[in-house]
């Protein structure tokens, strides 16, 4: 399974270079809950932000994390199998475009995340010449989910991700140090949506 998966990666031969702090602290954390299987859950609208969720993939999982995204081979893409990938996941990343919240698969995944008070990363796309993030938590947003969209913008850090080559290493690192604040508990982490109630989720 994955966790296995992390585990191996972490024993192998030559791989201690690669291996970050958080990675580490998040390895821990995995092996003291034992019901996770994911490092993080990636959550995004397909049509705006596939190609960037597929390079955060792409440059995370060499070093040795485990995303749930729609494109991984042990993933159920079925409303269940989301809910599940939500639930067996350590932290929800969410990658936010234009629009992002306009999507039901979406909210149904952020709603998950909200339920069972899993910590929330952001991070946004702010390429104008891309579908860009404008943190408008209204529009085109359902009206009875528009109290989570406010409170998620409202409170949480967010992380703008970067394609020039000489900065995408240091965005790659910016979201390591996030998870890793977040299972230590030390440092600017991500953090669950607490302020809200079960009659804005139900």
């Amino acid at each position: 399974n994955q966790t296995t998966m992390a585990s191996g990666f972490l024993a192998g031969v030559g791989a201690a270079p690669v291996l970050s702090q958080a990675l580490v602290a998040m390895q821990r954390h995995m092996n003291e809950n034992k019901s996770l299987k994911w490092h993080a859950f990636m959550s995004h609208m397909q049509a705006e932000g596939g190609d960037a969720v597929m390079a955060i993939d792409m440059h995370l999982s060499p070093r040795g994390w485990i995303l749930w995204t729609d494109q991984s081979p042990n993933a159920d893409v079925t409303l269940q199998g989301m809910k599940d990938g939500v639930r067996d996941s350590a932290i929800y990343v969410l990658y936010c475009t234009t629009s992002v919240f306009k999507r039901p698969f979406v909210r149904l995944e952020l709603l998950e995340a909200v339920k069972l008070k899993k910590p929330i990363l952001m991070i946004y796309e702010e390429d104008g010449r891309r579908a860009k993030f404008g943190f408008n938590a209204e529009d085109g947003v359902p009206k009875g989910f528009q109290k989570i969209t406010k409170e998620l913008l409202r409170n949480h850090c967010a992380i703008p991700w970067e394609r020039r080559p000489h900065l995408r290493k240091a965005t790659i690192e910016l979201i390591e140090s996030r998870i890793l604040a977040t299972v230590t508990g030390k440092g600017v982490g991500c953090k669950p949506l607490t302020n809200i109630t079960a009659e804005d989720i139900a």
